[in-house]
């Protein structure tokens, strides 16, 4: 219902994916494996994506954005983004997030201490590599307050102000799934490396 949460992921302050395996392998195995940690990625890029959504609200009432990475409030009601009121009661806002990300996010009401969500499923944006034609330093995310994920409207401002590549749900959710598959396959051969790691560190102490 509207005053249910969505499911939030884990919290990004607990220990991540890496530092479990590598935790795990070092109790088990009696083996540094600190030296085989894959090389720091450089800094994401990144992208301003502009939020809005159109909201008639009532005297104490305001429109915040939630979401599932720190700049979104990662879900956590004390950290929602605030959103600004302009005329035609467009409610709107600029969060500045990773390109070649995937991210889950939604509206509420904030009126006094509580919150009250918005109907249906969480939202979904996917930012593209920035190198991909077309693409440029802004993306809009226009939502419906009562439609369905599938009316929404997201697009790209070009380096030359305008706008490209309208994107359905559909292709949204496919973007998603390569780019989850480009993930798993990145752990995949980090892990690979690791174990090579190990096998050779055994192999030296014998």
């Amino acid at each position: 219902g509207s005053d249910t949460p969505p499911l939030a992921p884990e919290n990004s302050s607990g220990p991540s994916l890496w530092q479990a395996i590598t935790t795990r392998l070092a109790v088990d195995k009696k083996v540094e494996v600190s030296a085989y940690r894959p090389a720091p990625k450089p800094a994401a890029e990144t992208v301003i994506v502009r939020f809005s959504v159109v909201f008639v609200t009532r005297e104490g009432q305001n429109v915040v954005l939630l979401g599932d990475h720190d700049e979104l409030g990662n879900w956590d009601e004390r950290k929602a983004v605030k959103m600004t009121w302009t005329e035609g009661h467009l409610w709107t806002a600029e969060v500045e997030l990773p390109c070649r990300g995937i991210y889950f996010y939604k509206y509420a009401i904030k009126e006094g201490g509580r919150l009250g969500w918005q109907h249906g499923s969480n939202r979904l944006l996917t930012i593209p590599d920035p190198a991909d034609k077309g693409a440029g330093p802004l993306i809009e995310a226009h939502d419906s307050w009562d439609g369905d994920p599938v009316t929404s409207s997201v697009m790209q401002t070009t380096v030359d102000g305008k706008s490209s590549w309208p994107t359905s749900a559909e292709l949204r959710l496919q973007t998603f799934l390569d780019n989850t598959n480009k993930n798993l396959e990145q752990l995949k051969r980090d892990l690979l490396e690791l174990a090579d790691g190990i096998r050779k560190e055994e192999g030296t102490r014998k």
